[in-house]
This record gives structure tokens, C-alpha cells and sequence, in this order.
């Protein structure tokens, strides 16, 4: 099923090796849970109601001309050199 041998699994139980991606993705499917879950992590971890809600028309206009990514020092252009 994940395509792993014993010697592996053992490791991974044993708290001696990780699991790759690829492989807690194969489990999480295998066994109807999420990732975070396998993982020991709290299920609301990184959903937060207020990123979820629509933007109200009315404050678009109040993004445009807002750059997405700004960092000091870094220039973003469109052209590649």
C-alpha cells in the first residue's frame, strides 16, 4: 500500500527516520486523515475564520496599486536579466 519496507516503517515508529512528503500525503489518504493529524498537530492549527470570509466589494479599490510582496532591499521588476 505505501510501498515501504519493514525495515523503514520500523524506523518511522521507532522515532529513528521521517517519512518523506510524498509518504505522510500516501498515509493521510490511506487513512482518511490530514496531515496535521499524523503529524501530532491541532487540527485548527492554520485555519483562521477571518481568512476565510469574501472581501466586501466595497474595500477592493483599497488594494489597488498595493504591492503583494515588499521586503527592504529587494526590487521586483518584470523583466529578467
Amino acid at each position: 500500500m505505501l510501498g515501504v519496507s519493514q525495515p523503514t516503517l520500523s524506523a518511522w515508529e521507532g522515532e529513528r527516520k521521517n517519512p518523506s512528503v510524498e509518504s505522510l500525503i500516501q498515509m493521510s489518504e490511506l487513512y482518511g486523515v490530514s496531515v496535521d493529524f499524523l503529524l501530532g498537530l491541532p487540527e485548527a492549527r492554520y485555519h483562521r475564520a477571518d481568512m476565510l470570509q469574501p472581501i466586501p466589494p466595497e474595500a477592493l479599490p483599497s488594494f489597488h496599486d498595493t504591492p503583494v510582496f515588499s521586503a527592504p532591499n529587494i526590487i521586483l521588476t518584470d523583466t529578467f536579466m
